[in-house]
């Protein structure tokens, strides 16, 4: 019997992708968190996943970087 692999809906990859990295950028860029070093392979892996994805949106560059940061910084008007 032969076991068939599914590929994860890619929404709901973006998605959480996406939470782990605003998170990941909170610790970093708002809390000044250096302890998460060892999770650079990870950070960079998913960032490349979620570009990937965006382009099969139809996001550009900035329209990933727009969603990645979303909530993450305080709004300067």
């Amino acid at each position: 019997m032969m076991t068939t692999l599914t590929p994860p809906d890619p929404r709901k990859a973006m998605r959480q992708n996406l939470t782990f990295l605003r998170e990941y950028a909170k610790r970093v860029i708002v809390e000044g968190d250096d302890s998460l070093t060892p999770l650079e392979d990870v950070k960079d892996a998913l960032m490349q996943e979620v570009r990937k994805n965006g382009k099969g949106f139809n996001l550009t560059d900035r329209d990933v970087v727009m969603l990645l940061y979303k909530g993450v910084l305080p709004e300067c008007y």
